[in-house]
């Protein structure tokens, strides 16, 4: 794959606070299904836009959007995000 294994979240700035609150996360070893809360940090979005995102998803049919699945309350496939992470945006 052409990019990390590892993505970190937290808001971008140059003070320690925000640096200390960074969080890395290992894209190998999530469990199957995540959260909104936690997509949410991987990606470094707010749960609000995760959310929007999820909700186009469902919407559009599967066309746009985060894809997602509801048993209970929504949860976010890990392959999704290892996907990707091994985007190449230079393309």
């Amino acid at each position: 794959m052409g990019a990390s294994s590892k993505a970190t979240s937290g808001s971008t700035g140059d003070s320690e606070t925000n640096r200390a609150a960074e969080s890395e996360f290992d894209l190998d070893n999530l469990p199957p299904f995540l959260t909104i809360k936690q997509t949410a940090q991987i990606l470094g979005i707010s749960k609000s836009t995760a959310y929007n995102h999820a909700r186009l998803f469902r919407e559009s049919g599967g066309r746009r959007g985060l894809p997602c699945t509801r048993v209970g309350p929504i949860r976010i496939p890990s392959a999704v995000l290892r996907r990707f992470a091994s985007v190449d945006l230079r393309d």
